[in-house]
């Protein structure tokens, strides 16, 4: 996949994972039986604790992670617009 599709799909995995993505859109993905999981103490609601202890996040998490890693062509932990594909400098 060219480096500039993965932006994207990383980019909106990193707005879920910091909590700013619709609603509506995390809960399609986020299935009753994984709610249902995820609510370590039952009472029907998730915390951000017990959110962020899911296998839903855990998974999201090491997605983004695998995303950052290939997209951080120079392995320096940091990503530039020239990984990113957003200029026309040719990434080295």
């Amino acid at each position: 996949m060219p480096r500039s599709m993965l932006a994207l799909p990383l980019a909106v995995a990193a707005l879920l994972t910091l909590g700013c993505q619709n609603t509506q859109e995390v809960m399609s993905d986020f299935e009753n039986d994984t709610f249902d999981a995820a609510d370590s103490n039952g009472d029907g609601m998730l915390s951000r604790p017990e959110l962020a202890e899911s296998d839903f996040a855990k998974q999201k998490q090491a997605q983004i992670d695998a995303d950052f890693k290939k997209l951080d062509a120079d392995g320096d932990g940091f990503l530039t617009k020239q990984e990113l594909q957003l200029d026309d400098t040719p990434v080295q």
